[in-house]
């Protein structure tokens, strides 16, 4: 790991639908799937694809968590309860959707500083580039792999490295 630490997610929070804090322990012990969400982006039909891989393993450990951001073109200014209405009723999304945050600039939320700093998170220093960047995380809460937008969540890679952190 070298000068680079690796801390965990768990001490994170994220804003809930109600406006809740909601601290990312409560995800401990479980692989974690976290994307930046756009409801009105090009990539907005993986969340089809989100909720099978989230059908597909939740049962086994495994949750996806969308987290909205209005920071790539604008393609997310709806509120917290109107986004996550549309993921559910146009995408058919039941994984947890939290409330809109910053991705990037100087109101990026902890959580994306986490992301994509390699000082917080030991493996990584990519800045998101656009909305539906993936990031995995095992069930220790560290980032194992991360996913550019284009990468479609459904692709046998992704599988393969759920169930290989799924069997840790």
């Amino acid at each position: 790991m070298g000068k680079y630490m690796s801390e965990s997610i768990y001490p994170i929070t994220l804003r809930n639908k109600k406006g809740e804090e909601v601290p990312l322990s409560i995800y401990e012990g479980k692989v974690i799937m976290i994307v930046n969400i756009a409801v009105h982006c090009g990539f907005a039909p993986q969340l089809k694809k989100l909720e099978k891989l989230y059908q597909m393993y939740k049962d086994k450990g495994f949750v996806v968590i969308g987290v909205p951001t209005n920071d790539f073109a604008k393609q997310n200014p709806e509120d917290d309860a109107q986004t996550t209405t549309i993921c559910e009723v146009n995408h058919g999304v039941s994984f947890p959707i939290y409330g809109k945050q910053h991705a990037i600039g100087r109101e990026k939320h902890a959580i994306f500083q986490y992301l994509t700093k390699k000082e917080k998170n030991g493996k990584f220093c990519y800045p998101i580039f656009w909305n539906y960047q993936k990031y995995l995380i095992d069930k220790k809460g560290k980032v194992r792999h991360m996913y550019f937008s284009i990468c479609s969540p459904d692709r046998l890679f992704v599988h393969k490295h759920i169930q290989k952190l799924l069997a840790e």
